[in-house]
């Protein structure tokens, strides 16, 4: 029976590949590539292309260009019509391209029999073939070489050294007897190799291993790519690694490749896209000490890296041993009852000590051990309180397998038996975060998160206030009951009588996680900043003046730029090597950066200053800050060296203490103004665990099988099944709220969200987030988007308020009003409006009109923006004309005093011109799900000739990810494409630059100049989207058609604002009439009146 229903089943099987391919229709020959060969020969100066193309395309000439987007130059070689090429360029000659051309982009000139003229970029070909260009050509005072691109394309760059480009394809490490086997797939862009050398780096010391590899060309990969392939493989000897193991924490695996062209090898880092199989420990025995590495992926740049962990040897097999029995240590633990204290490396001066030493001091019978290093520094410091372990010890592997308590200022690794998988598994103690700062400034999500990148999230944090509890719930994924307000275990010793602050200056700079060496630019420019601060004539003549000490204070990881911070009269120590509290407890004035030391020397109410040379690049992205910075931290936010001179000195002279303003925000963020923290600590550490703890640990710890289910079809089922279940329940009072898809806190929706936050709501505000902003003070909170909750709380909501569509799995249950409020007045044509959306399938207009049947409101900010909405939408429902709730922040009465703090925000002065540059995105410029999109501004041009005026400020549409980065031009130009809130920026703003983006419309409420930056104007009025209007004829402001214009336009601001002005009163009387800064009050009074606590 079993064998005929095998039968039946291959049959079955067999019948519908059958029927899959069209009853036995032969398979479809396979495609053949429009660029099948190549060939690129460089013979002393001259660059020969030849190669072919296939039948249908004939080749007329070779395209040359080069210059920023929008405002290119670029020469034509010509060549007989046909499907085989053959071009030489003279790469030495400055004839056809100029000498300070920096990349010239090379396409081929084509027609076929549909279109007579079509441009193909060069490479990407089935076959390519490279001879001699390895090698640059002198021009100039530098070198043109010839590049291909990680796509194949072939460009000619201008650069003083190779441009090439390094990657690791694959890279694995596999453990045999006494030795390690490597094997590497790398790939170069321009350079053969000449050697492959596998480097391990101790990160602290500087002490490193170099094991040569064998590199074997990969034929058949160069002929597909252009790119030089190898496949290195060699063997590590264990015993080589005993040197680099000495006193390591982390150990960085560098590839050094050398070329045939370059004196200097150069580093390449393995990414954690090549890894394979990786073993996960390699030991290395060093007579009575056993060195554990452990792979890992670092959490900025991921990158492989070894973290080590060291043993006596005794230790190291007594763990072996347990390994067989560790199932069984549950039995043990209840009885055991053993607490595990500790803190990063052998430091013994933060929380842990002090809540040890409590400990110790009150429950003297609880078995608690602190875990530190021997021979330490912390080791001496807390031996004399007794029951001390030290790190790699007999006692300290099986304390740490049958603890049941962890209690950690960092992460619990520094306190587990080793990193190995079944050892994390067995450690079953209760995690406890104590925290080694206040989090506020600093994102460290993906280090203490529910989604730590090395896996293991704690079970209880620590936090100072009911906002940082906010921050762990809203960012970092805790539960409420995971998160005890108690205040720092440190605190007690801080706050407890105060002693009179010396004459002393203490400052204190963290480290950049980027900073890898003393000799690099970037460490440079860190070095200079803080040097000028130091050695600045002003504070110094403050400081002798006064008698003032200075002590600076360095992160550990930079010691090794110690010596080049010495400036006259500056005491220098390392943090750790002493008691920082006492020290903060003396001090009458902190200098800091980024360091979460501050919030201790706030507490005491000494003046804190934040010198963020570098903002904009430490707190971008995922590190953005959890708070407003100028609005929220204790202190000034400086961003020059003079300034905070003079700040520091106004600061010493005053002797006035604290500012009042400053004391309230500091005391926001400590709740218990006491010395009881220990007390409230050991009271939540020694509760029981509960049934939910239990579950979240269990989630915690499955975390990646549970990402792998939200990202598979089976949680979209599971979201609609939820969000059906709650559209069925009675409406609950509660109004969800989300812009740009969650990606922003803006637009109309923050703007009602705010007003009835200020009116008093009885409902519930929920605002969809998964940013780090914090919402307006009041009630209301962040939900993460396409989470279980917010498919759940859309369910139960009475009303929505979005700015763009929700997705396509949820509609409007009966019962739930959604109000659309749009993102914008519309210029160009929108979805029925274009016949053929580009970058958008077949079933677009489907989509969309399924998605705006959703819609029961729709808000509108003039008759013009009506009559679009509803031939665009082809809207039904209620037409809300109230104008736009979001421009109420253009025109309030506190829009100045926003305007200031914005620009404060950016670290642009006031006396600067601050020109806002808000191109909209292009639809064939798609990309996957979002789209790219370059700079049409010569950013060189700009700073030579308005760059000591104006500064450029560059907003991208949201949906463009791809964009060029701005960090070489950070004098002139900032990205604030993430700022939260488009109307902010605009109100900041003295110009407005855009082509074709709605807020053109809000920016003429402010009266002030724009000018249209429109080099494709033709082609997207004709093409791409069209328009509701005649931009040439009712822009009010100037339409160029290159940055070059544009730059030529912006010399002569104030002749600009008078020419126009006349012109931009009618164009805000047309498009913005409604606009007077009580929109969002007339939304709420139309809509939902019945949610007002009035």
């Amino acid at each position: 029976m079993r064998q005929a229903a095998s039968v039946r089943a291959q049959l079955g099987r067999l019948r519908r590949a059958v029927a899959r391919r069209g009853g036995g229709a032969p398979p479809t020959a396979p495609r053949v590539p429009v660029r099948q060969r190549l060939e690129l020969e460089l013979d002393g100066t001259v660059l020969r292309i030849t190669g072919r193309l296939r039948e249908t395309h004939r080749v007329t000439g070779l395209v040359a260009r080069w210059g920023p987007a929008g405002d290119e130059s670029q020469v034509r070689v010509a060549c007989v019509p046909s499907s085989d090429f053959d071009v030489e360029l003279d790469l030495a000659s400055t004839d056809l391209v100029p000498a300070d051309a920096r990349s010239v982009a090379l396409f081929l000139d084509t027609r076929t029999a549909d279109d007579p003229s079509r441009e193909l970029r060069l490479g990407r070909a089935a076959q390519i073939v490279r001879r001699g260009t390895d090698v640059g050509v002198p021009v100039a005072g530098s070198r043109r070489w010839v590049h291909l691109t990680a796509k194949s394309t072939v460009s000619i760059v201008l650069a003083d050294v190779s441009p090439s480009q390094h990657k690791v394809d694959s890279f694995s490490l596999t453990v045999a007897e006494g030795h390690a086997q490597v094997k590497a797939d790398l790939a170069s862009s321009d350079q053969p190799f000449a050697a492959v050398t596998l480097q391990l780096r101790n990160r602290r010391t500087g002490a490193q291993v170099a094991v040569p590899l064998d590199p074997v060309a990969d034929t058949e990969r160069e002929r597909a790519t252009g790119h030089w392939v190898v496949a290195a493989t060699g063997t590590i000897p264990v015993e080589r690694c005993r040197d680099v193991v000495q006193d390591a924490e982390q150990i960085d695996v560098v590839l050094a490749v050398a070329h045939p062209s370059e004196a200097e090898p150069v580093d390449v880092p393995v990414p954690e896209s090549a890894l394979g199989e990786m073993a996960p420990e390699l030991v290395v025995v060093d007579g009575a000490r056993v060195h554990v590495l452990s792979t890992y992926v670092t959490f900025r740049v991921k990158r492989l890296a070894l973290s080590v962990q060291t043993y006596d040897a005794d230790a190291h097999a007594l763990l072996t041993r347990l390994r067989r029995v560790a199932w069984a240590l549950w039995l043990v633990r209840p009885w055991a009852r053993v607490w595990l204290v500790g803190e990063t490396g052998g430091r013994a001066d933060d929380n842990g000590y002090h809540f040890f030493a409590w400990v110790r001091a009150h429950h003297p019978r609880r078995r608690v051990y602190f875990v530190t290093d021997a021979g330490s520094e912390g080791h001496a410091r807390v031996a004399p309180l007794g029951q001390v372990v030290v790190r790699g010890s007999r006692r300290h592997v099986w304390l740490a397998l049958v603890a049941s308590r962890y209690l950690y200022t960092h992460g619990v690794g520094e306190l587990l038996a080793g990193r190995a998988d079944w050892v994390v598994k067995r450690s079953r103690g209760r995690r406890v975060f104590l925290q080694h700062g206040v989090t506020a400034m600093k994102n460290v999500t993906r280090h203490y998160g529910r989604r730590p990148a090395q896996g293991l999230a704690s079970d209880v944090v620590i936090a100072c206030s009911p906002l940082e509890r906010r921050i762990f719930v809203e960012d970092y994924l805790y539960a409420p009951h995971q998160v005890a307000v108690t205040g720092f275990a440190r605190f007690d010793a801080l706050l407890a009588d105060p002693p009179e602050p010396d004459r002393l200056l203490l400052v204190m700079p963290t480290w950049r996680d980027w900073l890898r060496s003393a000799d690099d630019p970037t460490t440079t420019d860190y070095v200079r900043q803080w040097y000028d601060v130091l050695d600045h004539p002003h504070l110094r003549r403050q400081l002798e003046e006064r008698g003032t000490r200075v002590v600076l204070v360095l992160h550990p990881n930079a010691a090794i730029v110690a010596d080049q911070l010495v400036a006259e009269g500056v005491e220098v120590r390392v943090a750790g090597t002493f008691d920082l509290q006492e020290l903060l407890r003396r001090a009458s004035v902190l200098l800091t950066d980024y360091s979460s030391v501050a919030w201790d020397a706030a507490f005491l109410r000494r003046p804190v200053g934040f010198f963020q040379f570098d903002q904009a690049r430490m707190l971008v992205g995922a590190r953005g800050p959890h708070i407003d910075l100028e609005t929220q931290l204790p202190g000034p936010v400086l961003r020059s060296a003079d300034e905070t001179a003079s700040w520091v000195a106004a600061a010493l002279e005053s002797g006035a203490g604290m500012d009042p303003q400053m004391v309230d925000r500091a005391d926001r963020f400590l709740q218990h103004r006491d010395t009881g923290a220990c007390g409230r600590i050991y009271d939540v550490v020694r509760r029981r665990a509960r049934w939910r703890d239990r579950v979240w640990r269990f989630r915690a710890d499955h975390r990646a099988g549970y990402d792998r289910f939200r990202a598979g079809p089976h949680y979209v089922r599971l979201a609609r099944a939820v969000f059906g279940l709650a559209a069925r329940l009675p409406r609950r009072d509660l109004v969800v709220f989300e812009s740009d898809r969650g990606a922003r806190y803006g637009d109309s929706p923050r703007a009602i969200f705010e007003h009835l936050q200020a009116r008093g709501s009885t409902a519930e505000l929920v605002y969809v987030s998964y940013t780090p902003v914090r919402l307006a003070e009041g009630p209301g909170r962040k939900v993460g988007r396409f989470t279980l909750e917010y498919f759940w709380l859309l369910g139960r909501a009475r009303y929505w308020v979005t700015n763009q569509n929700l997705p396509e799995l949820v509609e409007t249950p009966r019962g739930t009003t959604y109000v659309q409020t749009w993102h914008g007045t519309p210029l160009k044509k929108m979805q029925h409006d274009v016949e053929r959306m580009a970058g958008r399938g077949d079933d677009y207009h489907e989509k969309a009109a399924h998605l705006t049947r959703q819609w029961d409101v729709l808000v509108s900010p003039s008759p013009y923006a009506s009559a679009c909405f509803e031939s665009a939408f082809r809207f039904e429902g209620r037409m809300l004309e109230t104008g736009y709730p979001r421009n109420d922040a253009l025109v309030g009465a506190d829009a100045q005093e926003r305007r200031a703090l914005v620009r404060r925000r950016l670290g642009v002065a006031e006396d600067r011109l601050l020109v806002l540059y808000a191109p909209t995105f292009r639809d064939d410029q798609r990309v996957g799900a979002y789209w790219r999109q370059d700079l049409e501004i010569d950013l060189d041009r700009w700073r030579e000739e308005l760059g000591a005026t104006a500064t450029l400020a560059v907003r991208f549409h949201n949906l463009v990810r791809e964009r060029p980065s701005l960090q070489e031009h950070a004098d002139v130009a900032l990205d604030v494409s993430r700022y939260p809130d488009t109307q902010e920026l605009l109100l900041a703003s003295d110009v407005l630059v855009t082509d074709y983006s709605s807020v053109m419309f809000d920016y003429s409420i402010l009266a002030r100049p724009m000018v249209f930056l429109a080099s494709d104007l033709d082609h997207y009025q004709r093409e791409l989207r069209g328009f509701y209007l005649d931009l040439e004829v009712e822009a009010p402001g100037p339409v160029v058609r290159s940055g070059e214009a544009l730059l030529e336009v912006l010399r002569d601001v104030p002749g600009l604002r008078t020419a126009w002005a006349e012109r931009l009163a009618q164009f805000r009387a047309t498009y913005a009439p409604w606009d007077d800064g009580a929109a969002a009050s007339r939304v709420v009074d139309h809509v939902m009146s019945d949610v007002l606590a009035d």
